[in-house]
Formats: structure tokens, C-alpha cells, sequence
């Protein structure tokens, strides 16, 4: 029986394409963990909706959070200075955050 040895040219394409496989899995890698690092790194894990674990719960408003006028259609003068004394609360609220930091965006300066 006539056994054929490998030729040298296979066995280097083999090694060449192990070497490659290994070397796409070691980038797939890298990149991965790039991206792992980036999305825990700006904080977008924060925002992920889909694991609500991670999001803190609401608080659900009261009866005594909401403010309004009278149904009836009648502007008194205690109705005009609750709404001034309202707006200026909310309006020094906003004044008193900074817009360029991170609580601009929270769910306090919201109002959620």
C-alpha cells in the first residue's frame, strides 16, 4: 500500500488558517470588550429598559402633588397667586440647575 505523506504546502496552509481563526477570535474578543467597557463606562447600562432591575422605580404622584384651577371658569386672585407662587418654585428649580451637568437630566430636576 502506498501511504502519501502530507506535502509541506498543506500542512502550512493549515497552520495559516489556524492562525487565522484564532487571530478573528482574539479581535471578536478585543472588540467585545471595547464595547463592554464603553457602555459601562458613559452610563448607558443606566438606561437600558429592557432590565428594569437597574432603573429605580417611579414614584407614582399623590393627590396633594398636582395643583389647578377651578373647573367653574372663575379667576380669583388666590388662584392667580397659586399659580405665581408655582410657577416661581419651578422656575427657581430650573434656574438653580446647571444645564451642562448630569443632574439636568434627572429624574428630581424632571419632575418624573
Amino acid at each position: 500500500m502506498n501511504e502519501e505523506k502530507p506535502s509541506a504546502g498543506s500542512q502550512i496552509g493549515a497552520r495559516n488558517l489556524w492562525l487565522m481563526v484564532m487571530g478573528v477570535l482574539v479581535l471578536a474578543f478585543v472588540i467585545l470588550g471595547f464595547g463592554f467597557w464603553l457602555y459601562q463606562d458613559n452610563g448607558t447600562y443606566l438606561l437600558d429598559l429592557s432590565r428594569p432591575g437597574y432603573q429605580p422605580e417611579v414614584k407614582t404622584p399623590s393627590a396633594n402633588d398636582d395643583w389647578s384651577f377651578s373647573p367653574s371658569g372663575e379667576l380669583k386672585t388666590t388662584d392667580y397667586e397659586n399659580f405665581t407662587r408655582h410657577f416661581n418654585d419651578k422656575l427657581n428649580k430650573i434656574r438653580d440647575t446647571n444645564a451642562f451637568s448630569e443632574e439636568a437630566l434627572s429624574d428630581e430636576s424632571l419632575g418624573i
